[in-house]
């Protein structure tokens, strides 16, 4: 999942404070030069981690109608898009592990500890798949109340 700490762990830029202030600006729609006053940091500093965050699809730049100015928001499919890459990268790991453990043979240590990673982990994206299903049918049922 996504927040400030895996903003702290994936870019290093910012203070952990910062990371946190960053987040919850962003939630509300901030733009640079309110995120570089508020945080006291340099404009630099903002690009990167803003670009960082873009580049992993965390948040967005829209600008104003008729303005000049861009804000970066964090939209509504946030949570969704983020929980969506983590069943991607570990299907990737499960692939992997599965692989390893193949290439080591489960009778070792090492080849057992990946075949039990790829296990654990084809049970965590099967239940995170379910809680997909689920979230959709429900926001497919209050998308047909509003309709109502």
């Amino acid at each position: 999942m996504v927040g400030p700490r895996r903003i702290r762990g994936g870019h290093p830029g910012l203070r952990e404070q910062d990371a946190d202030e960053l987040v919850v600006r962003v939630g509300v729609g901030g733009g640079a030069a309110d995120l570089v006053q508020r945080l006291r940091v340099s404009p630099a500093s903002i690009s990167q981690t803003v670009a960082f965050l873009e580049q992993q699809g965390l948040l967005k730049r829209e600008r104003a109608p008729g303005g000049r100015r861009e804000r970066y928001v964090i939209d509504d499919e946030l949570w969704v898009r983020s929980t969506l890459a983590s069943l991607q990268m570990n299907d990737t790991l499960v692939a992997e592990s599965q692989r390893a453990a193949e290439i080591l043979g489960a009778a070792t240590l090492a080849g057992a500890r990946f075949a039990t990673s790829g296990e654990f982990l084809l049970l965590v994206n099967a239940t995170l798949r379910k809680v997909m299903e689920q979230w959709q049918q429900s926001q497919a049922e209050r998308n047909a109340g509003r309709q109502s």
